[in-house]
């Protein structure tokens, strides 16, 4: 759940900016329109703007970004599916709950995903149409920032985006001066541009996985398994899962199971794979921008000669240590290294390239045993773990958290 929020908490600051209007004056509020109009009116009045600048494009990107996660959100809420769902992004939210749901249909998480792979794509493609020599400079207030769960329009309880995401996202006794008084504003630069770029990959791979391994045939099973139990033993007293309130968390892990054990779709491990090398180089490239910059205004994201709006204590040697973590993960996705299997002697390793590549089920007794490992075992370098051992050490154990500001 904390991971699931802190998630949400990146992809929404870096969302949102300045200036524009309904079709855009250079010195109108896109932050303050967020906050007063919501997230649709405003994507309506970016998508309007006849030659958008690269403020805008910024802006554009990052609204769509944020939309998709709103847009999750409320067919989860329209239906009812309120608690946390399973362990990925937009699912894990616990949401208020909803007096009068729609039924919940078997093809519910493969839609929502389906939407955020293709709201993904839009947003990536605002903030490519930026000049690589554009100069960006877009404030957001965070206390602006507000998520439309219930669909009717207005900023109502529980919608607003900080009070749902600060105790996971925002670690006090991470802070250099402590929790900040008021919530802060955050100004998004160039460098920002391939921070969200990077982050919209990394949520559209997670969307090609869920619908690679699509979870419609297991969820109507479920479904047809509950109503068939009922049907037969209705009269009865009621199960112990029931009694203990343990039945919709077992029946995710069913679901989720039997999703595993089908034959993945092989294109979609591939754009997944594609999006997790582009999310790479695209954090790549923030680090070089980010080195490069001479100001010191409500940064986000700091380099050492800088200090971060949030609070955040960054060490000088962050990006370094980063950069570090991620030419590891560069490394196993183009195959160079491997991960390292009990079941496997030392020196060889799973080559998880060769299975987003052609990929087979995921038995989860037969992966833990190594026989359906087998087919994608090779001799190769391990998978590090020196590089993420230096960064959690340089961000006293808070390595998870701070992965996740960073992407």
């Amino acid at each position: 759940m904390r991971t699931a929020l802190r998630l949400v908490a990146c992809l929404a600051a870096a969302t949102v900016a300045v200036p524009g209007g309904a079709i855009a004056a250079p010195a109108e509020d896109w932050s303050a329109r967020i906050g007063r109009d919501g997230l649709a009116a405003t994507e309506a009045a970016l998508a309007a703007l006849p030659a958008p600048s690269p403020d805008d494009l910024f802006a554009r990107g990052g609204v769509r970004f944020l939309r998709a996660v709103e847009r999750a959100l409320q067919t989860r809420w329209r239906h009812g599916a309120t608690a946390g769902l399973a362990p990925v992004p937009v699912l894990r939210l616990e949401l208020p709950a909803n007096p009068s749901p729609e039924d919940w249909t078997p093809d519910l998480v493969t839609g929502i995903f389906r939407d955020v792979a293709a709201d993904m794509e839009a947003a990536r493609g605002d903030l490519a149409a930026i000049p690589d020599d554009a100069t960006i400079g877009l404030t957001v207030r965070l206390s602006d920032l507000w998520l439309d769960i219930d669909g009717n329009g207005r900023r109502g309880e529980g919608e607003a985006l900080l009070p749902l995401v600060t105790g996971a996202f925002i670690d006090p006794w991470q802070m250099e001066e402590g929790m900040p008084a008021a919530p802060p504003a955050i100004r998004f630069d160039t460098a920002d541009a391939a921070w969200l770029s990077a982050y919209a990959h990394l949520v559209g791979a997670v969307a090609d996985l869920v619908v690679a391994f699509d979870p419609t045939g297991p969820t109507e099973r479920v479904f047809a398994a509950n109503r068939d139990r009922t049907d037969r033993f209705g009269h009865l007293y009621p199960s112990y899962y029931d009694v203990w309130g343990q039945r919709p968390a077992i029946d995710r892990i069913a679901i989720i199971v039997m999703a595993l054990r089908q034959k993945p779709d092989p294109a979609l491990t591939r754009s997944a794979r594609a999006h997790l090398l582009a999310m790479v180089e695209q954090n790549l490239r923030f680090w070089r921008l980010v080195a490069a910059e001479t100001d010191n205004d409500a940064e986000w994201i700091p380099n050492a000669r800088q200090t971060s709006a949030l609070g955040l204590r960054m060490a000088p040697d962050t990006g370094a240590a980063w950069t570090g973590v991620l030419g590891e993960i560069r490394a196993l996705l183009e195959g160079r290294r491997v991960i390292s299997h009990p079941g496997l002697p030392v020196g060889a390793g799973i080559d998880l390239a060769a299975w987003l590549e052609d990929p087979a089920p995921v038995d989860v007794l037969g992966w833990i045993h190594g026989i359906d490992a087998l087919p994608y075992a090779r001799i190769a370098p391990p998978l590090s773990s020196d590089a993420w051992l230096r960064f959690e050490n340089m961000v006293e154990g808070q390595g998870l958290m701070y992965a996740l500001i960073l992407n």
